[in-house]
């Protein structure tokens, strides 16, 4: 059994490996873009709001998020939710007697959480609420025998406990409880049914009180993003745990004839999570899309010869992109045009329609134009198209436009959200004194400099004619060096006429 020890650690460091990199290459500039989706707010209306809501766990998912402001704080939470699923769904399995071959296995619904990543809607709260529901299996297998009767009651009381934490994703403790229950003593079957009914109950009460807004989001892993049509890997990691240890309690005694048998599972199980995740990642990995929030985080950060670096001249780009952004920021931009290939195009395409990172570039792009009105829409927009409408960086955007527009009201509304923010609330208060002061904005450097952008013959609209608004704001305000390079970039683009 020592022999198989060292094999089991080494295949589980191997799967840990492939995890970790395959996070850190393809995925960790996308934890960074989680960081908006829900972020924390250090407000009690706010956190009793969201307790008092079917999935209230939000709260521990959102505080660990605000931190993926660092990418590296990401990869470690997610990483440390993976390994803790596969210990403690190991100790399930040594509690309940079933053979630790099946403990391979466990990396298929891990893969399928990693996949979940993909989705740019998607929220952590999808992980933390499966860890939590383990946590509870574990919980509700640890409660000694004293009868059926006292079984049962501590499970519907757990159940619906944590399905207002956690929501549906309680169908893992629910039917893994019915499944061990069903091999341990069948007796147990029975408690296991009234766990079923007490979730069902609470599932159709939460409807009825709209605690949650669908019967999907009430019994589907939908309630932990909001455009479920997107992807079901959520799902398919609760369908794929729960076929695990209905396997395992069907076939340990077979696993457990040889060590053989026990070392062939284990590496069957942890091969197949690997081959089928890779194949599957293949097919849903946008490059695209992942090469955009790369480069949102280093316009975000400053970060411009970075963006230059990542880019190529056989690529096409749009005229809006961020890589014409990092080259007008380092005054390149008419130079550098000729050495990238440029999509002849309407004016307004992007290469992202996912609505949250389309906005936020061209609020980015519009704000570095010094365009008010136009970064304050699209800054709006990439707010709504976020979960919890409480982007931290778009609201930074659409702050000092409306203070620059005198629309003080809003502007003081989204400085009380960011001022409960953690890392965004010195910033928040920085601006605070410049409320319902126009004297005060205008003697700013930054915003005195783009309200005098703001043309006082505004012509026909931009969206039709983007060359004659380009125009309008360069005479308003002729020291604006990143639009003049636009400007010219756009006319040696063959709009000069």
């Amino acid at each position: 059994m020592k022999r198989y020890g060292w094999f089991s650690v080494g295949l589980q460091a191997l799967m840990l490996l492939v995890i970790v990199g395959a996070i850190y290459e393809f995925q960790m500039f996308r934890l960074y873009a989680w960081e908006a989706n829900h972020l924390f707010q250090f407000d009690w209306g706010y956190c009793i709001d969201t307790l008092s809501h079917t999935g209230g766990a939000m709260l521990v998912a959102s505080l660990l998020t605000q931190f993926f402001r660092f990418p590296w704080i990401g990869v470690l939470c997610v990483l440390a939710v993976y390994v803790s699923i596969f210990l403690l769904t190991s100790n399930i399995f040594k509690k309940c007697s079933v053979s630790s071959a099946f403990s391979g296995w466990l990396w298929i619904p891990i893969g399928f959480l990693f996949l979940c990543i993909e989705n740019d809607y998607y929220r952590f709260q999808g992980h933390v609420t499966f860890l939590m529901s383990v946590v509870g299996l574990l919980g509700y297998l640890s409660i000694r025998k004293n009868g059926l009767m006292y079984k049962s009651v501590v499970g519907v009381f757990l159940t619906a406990l944590l399905y207002h934490l956690i929501g549906p994703a309680v169908w893992i403790m629910v039917v893994g409880a019915f499944l061990l229950g069903w091999k341990t003593d069948k007796k147990e079957v029975l408690a296991g049914v009234s766990c079923v009914l007490a979730l069902v109950v609470m599932g159709l009460v939460s409807v009825e009180l709209r605690w949650v807004g669908s019967m999907e989001k009430a019994f589907l892993p939908a309630l932990y993003y909001d455009h479920p049509a997107t992807y079901f890997f959520p799902c398919y990691a609760w369908i794929s745990y729960l076929l695990i240890i209905l396997t395992g309690t069907c076939l340990s005694k077979w696993a457990n004839a040889s060590i053989f048998r026990i070392k062939t599972l284990f590496l069957v199980g942890g091969i197949s999570a690997l081959l089928c995740t890779l194949y599957i990642y293949r097919i849903v990995h946008s490059p695209l899309g992942y090469k955009i929030l790369k480069e949102q985080y280093y316009v975000e950060h400053g970060c411009w010869e970075d963006i230059v670096q990542m880019s190529d001249s056989m690529t096409r780009n749009h005229f809006i992109c961020y890589l014409h952004l990092a080259l007008a920021q380092q005054g390149k931009l008419p130079d550098s045009l000729p050495h990238y290939r440029v999509f002849d195009e309407s004016e307004l395409s992007t290469p992202s329609h996912v609505k949250k990172v389309r906005h936020s570039l061209l609020a980015h792009v519009y704000y570095h134009w010094r365009d008010v009105e136009a970064a304050s829409d699209e800054a709006l927009a990439a707010n709504h198209a976020t979960p919890g409408e409480c982007n931290p960086e778009q609201l930074k955007i659409l702050i000092q436009a409306l203070l620059v527009q005198g629309k003080f009201e809003m502007a003081e509304r989204f400085i009380g959200q960011l001022e409960k923010t953690l890392f965004y609330r010195a910033w928040a208060k920085a601006y605070r004194p410049l409320l319902y002061r126009p004297d005060a904005v205008k003697h700013d450097s930054l915003l005195g400099e783009m309200g005098r952008s703001i043309p006082q013959n505004r012509g026909n609209q931009y969206r039709d004619v983007l060359k004659q608004r380009m125009k309008d704001m360069l005479d308003a305000c002729p020291s604006n060096p990143i639009l003049e390079q636009f400007f010219v970039a756009y006319m040696m683009l063959g709009h000069g006429g």
